[in-house]
């Protein structure tokens, strides 16, 4: 794992991106166990940064080596592809993203 982020599709909801590219949703459950929900294969390369949008819980964004910025839709099947793609204006890896949300 090279980045997690709390609140993936609610409050108990986790999303954690890899070295392989790829990105995970999993739930916490009431026991302490960590349950998968959905994997998807998200980047070519490895990913560096996941961010979950505090005002759009089911929104992750992940950002890595390949210059791209994907935004997943979680109430989306795992093998959906990206709600959201922009590679126009990286020149290089994306290594870290923020949400900022305004009341």
């Amino acid at each position: 794992l090279t980045h997690v982020a709390w609140g993936a599709g609610g409050s108990s909801g986790l999303a954690a991106v890899g070295q392989d590219g790829s990105a995970h949703h999993l739930q916490l459950r009431p026991e302490g166990k960590l349950e998968v929900l959905a994997r998807r294969q998200a980047h070519d390369l490895e990913v560096w940064s996941v961010e979950v949008s505090p005002a759009f819980p089911s929104l992750v964004l992940t950002g890595a080596d390949d210059a791209r910025l994907l935004g997943w839709d979680l109430r989306e099947p795992s093998d959906a592809g990206p709600a959201l793609s922009n590679r126009r204006s990286h020149g290089a890896g994306v290594t870290a993203l923020a949400s900022n949300v305004r009341d």
